[in-house]
């Protein structure tokens, strides 16, 4: 009987180890598997749209899927579902995310942009100034670069941000919100600022903002992802490097790839002249993180995680 059940004990053994094995092959990239990327349709995204277009993306033996996303928020959500291995996104959700108990990875910096986020109104809402907007529907994009520079701009001109009666929605509803009469305003980046704007006609009404936030985007993945896949992700931040070079070159031809149906010279004008875009971990990115988390706990739009450091994200890739 003992022999029986010890021999009972090791095929169960076998057995499992069998099984562990089957499901770690399944869940395994395949060799040659393309990596998934996705990017969200941000001035920033230049690099990549370059190296897209130049082939660099399928050079070297990288095979590169690429994708989009609404932003960097959806982005990451989409990362943490499993949808894509390597994502775009600003330090905004990657903190939120490692606040949540779900630390990603920040392999670099791809682009950092000055003054990123805009204010646009309805004329017709009656929000002339900043100070106009308490009480008034404000569009945003929760956990995202909109959500932060609106509490900074609330307490730099003297009120609370609860004031403002913030309307949540994804970054390319903004323009149909505005259509719709369902906001007064919104805090948001183009391509969408750039809609909005079209929407909206002769009553939009874009104020200016101080210099609050500069937006630093970066290509994100998971651990996971990062010690499965090292060598596809080292190829793809050397391609990157490359389109970096190319817009070096031609910067005028670079320029000409931010035009787009809708956007005015001069907004295009502003737009490169505040977009660095370059492969590199901004030396501010750390204290960026940080700051944003002490503001995400202290606003209560996160919760406290003792012990956490935000800066503990940022992996430079492979």
């Amino acid at each position: 009987a003992l022999a029986s059940g010890s021999l009972a004990l090791m095929l169960q053994a076998v057995l499992m180890l069998l099984l562990s094995v089957q499901v770690a092959f399944a869940q395994a990239p395949a060799a040659g598997q393309p990596l998934q990327l996705l990017a969200s349709p941000s001035d920033m995204s230049l690099l990549l749209r370059v190296a897209e277009r130049a082939g660099y993306l399928g050079a070297g033996g990288l095979k590169v899927r690429m994708g989009d996303c609404s932003s960097g928020v959806d982005c990451g959500d989409r990362l943490l579902a499993g949808e894509a291995d390597v994502v775009t996104a600003s330090a905004m959700p990657v903190v939120f995310a490692g606040l949540a108990g779900r630390e990603l990875v920040v392999l670099g910096g791809i682009a950092a942009e000055r003054n990123v986020v805009g204010l646009v109104a309805d004329a017709r809402s009656g929000v002339r100034q900043a100070q106009d907007l308490v009480g008034r529907r404000v569009g945003l994009v929760k956990r995202a670069s909109g959500h932060y520079v609106l509490d900074m701009l609330a307490l730099s001109h003297g009120f609370e941000p609860e004031r403002v009666r913030r309307v949540g929605m994804r970054a390319d509803q903004v323009a149909d919100a505005f259509g719709r009469g369902e906001i007064d305003a919104a805090l948001i980046w183009s391509p969408h600022l750039d809609r909005a704007v079209a929407t909206l006609g002769e009553h939009a009404l874009q104020l200016p903002l101080p210099a609050l936030y500069t937006a630093t985007y970066n290509l994100v993945t998971t651990r996971e992802v990062l010690a499965q896949r090292g060598g596809a992700i080292r190829e793809l931040l050397r391609a990157v490097a490359r389109a970096e070079r190319w817009v070096a070159d031609r910067p005028a031809q670079a320029r000409a790839m931010l035009a787009r149906p809708g956007r005015s010279e001069a907004s295009l004008a502003r737009v490169w002249d505040n977009l660095r875009p370059a492969v590199s971990i901004e030396p501010s990115l750390a204290l960026q993180m940080r700051s944003i988390g002490r503001w995400a706990v202290r606003e209560g739009h996160a919760p406290q995680r003792p012990w956490f450091d935000p800066a503990q994200m940022i992996e430079p890739g492979p």
